[in-house]
């Protein structure tokens, strides 16, 4: 009976391993891809768990950009593009001065990002 369990046991690891041979871990964005919901030997909590992937990192897909953020993080592009000196700082003075940008909060934000 105890021998059944750990034959058992060790299957279902050979299968795990075998599976993290096929899926080598890469960044965050990518591990969501490699988990396979058709695959019968291991189940999908036993893949998130090897890979390191919270649930609701599984379940919950990241939200986009918006239009007016892309459209600002743009704008910071080109003022750091044409003066790279410039700090978050001088990028927000220079963002305030433009009619269509005057959150300086989520210009800073945004800046930070470079």
């Amino acid at each position: 009976m105890k021998e059944a369990e750990l034959y058992r046991q060790i299957g279902r690891l050979k299968a795990e391993v075998d599976w993290l041979k096929k899926n080598p871990l890469k960044s965050t964005d990518c591990k969501r891809g490699f988990i396979e919901p058709e695959n019968k030997e291991i189940s999908i909590r036993r893949q998130r768990v090897l890979l390191g992937i919270q649930r609701s990192g599984y379940y919950c897909k990241p939200a986009s950009e918006s239009e007016s953020n892309k459209a600002l993080m743009e704008a910071i592009d080109r003022i750091y593009t044409s003066r790279p000196y410039y700090g978050s700082r001088r990028i927000t003075k220079t963002l305030r001065r433009m009619p269509e940008w005057k959150d300086v909060k989520r210009s800073v934000r945004n800046t930070r990002n470079f």
